[in-house]
């Protein structure tokens, strides 16, 4: 695993900024802007902005790490914040360089390595965060999206498919616990899955969704922040519409940090707010290449960090 970790690791390095950098060429070329321009308008930046920006970056991944701590401690394990920090870097380093969700498996391999946290465990962990999560933006896109952008609602199918699949897997996953073989490994791990799901009460449910609320709250902060250096403004609520959107659908094109996807639908919603192509193709531009440089800086830092100290599990609590 920690072989194949450094792989992706060096694959990233030499490749993932090659083709945000194509990524880029090809909005500009759609949208007919100069190169120099969008240029100009990333370089107006002050330092005192981006170190504003990196604090809510900062904030943002510290909301993360104390929602999976407190998953965790929901599901009986108590855990040290210092690894989740390390996992929590390591595992986004792997998510956003590899199709799919290689994050979750590094996620579920290091919970074990570092807390001796059971594998159906933390993928319990893993699918609650994932369902829970991604409901919860698919419901603030659904709702930003009927409300401003009217009858042209062209991503909105997207974002229905999206909950349709997310219901037809659980009720795959339902019918498969009732009509599996009992000696079936598949069917005994879901099942310690649901057994664990099932330790989450209602006050549990509730942390939950506060935690998502003030990553949804900060992340759109992150990118007004950005919007609003670059000199334009538009409403919060119409960027934290815009921000759960374009995560949704860069999501489901299981694309690196939805790489392409996420960037035109991110274009696509903040043109139709009344920014224009230049100063929308700037904040896209802008906001992968800040949010890209600290993850990656930040992964590579807790990657190292995992690789020269030796680590004694937890026990269970």
């Amino acid at each position: 695993m920690m072989q194949m970790m450094e792989e992706v690791s060096r694959f990233v390095r030499r490749f993932a900024f090659i083709f945000i950098f194509v990524v880029a060429l090809i909005l500009l070329w759609l949208t007919g802007i100069r190169v120099g321009d969008v240029i100009h308008v990333l370089l107006s930046f002050r330092p005192w902005q981006l170190i504003l920006l990196i604090v809510v970056f900062l904030s943002i991944s510290l909301n993360q790490v104390l929602k999976n701590a407190f998953l965790l401690n929901s599901l009986g394990y108590r855990v040290k914040v210092q690894h989740i920090v390390l996992i929590y870097f390591s595992s986004a380093l792997a998510q956003s360089s590899a199709p799919g969700k290689v994050g979750y498996p590094v996620t579920a391999y290091l919970l074990k390595q570092l807390e001796n946290v059971d594998y159906s465990r933390s993928s319990a962990m893993l699918m609650i965060d994932f369902f829970a999560g991604n409901a919860f933006t698919l419901l603030i896109a659904g709702i930003g999206s009927a409300e401003y952008l009217g009858r042209n609602i062209l991503p909105v199918p997207a974002l229905l498919i999206a909950g349709i699949l997310g219901v037809l897997f659980v009720l795959g996953v339902s019918l498969f616990l009732k009509k599996g073989r009992e000696e079936s490994r598949v069917r005994k791990f879901l099942s310690e899955m649901r057994e664990s799901i099932a330790l989450l009460n209602a006050r549990s449910a509730v942390t939950l969704l506060l935690f998502y609320g003030l990553n949804t709250f900060l992340s759109g902060l992150f990118l007004q922040g950005i919007i609003s250096f670059l000199g334009s403004d538009i409403s919060l609520w119409k960027i934290i519409t815009a921000d759960a959107s374009s995560f949704i659908l860069g999501a489901l094109s299981m694309i690196p940090m939805g790489l392409g996807a996420q960037d035109a639908s991110m274009f696509f919603y903040l043109n139709s707010f009344g920014m224009s192509k230049s100063s929308v193709v700037a904040t896209v531009m802008a906001q992968r290449l800040l949010v890209t440089g600290m993850v990656y800086l930040a992964g590579i830092a807790a990657g190292a960090v995992l690789s020269t100290k030796k680590y004694v599990p937890t026990p269970l609590a």
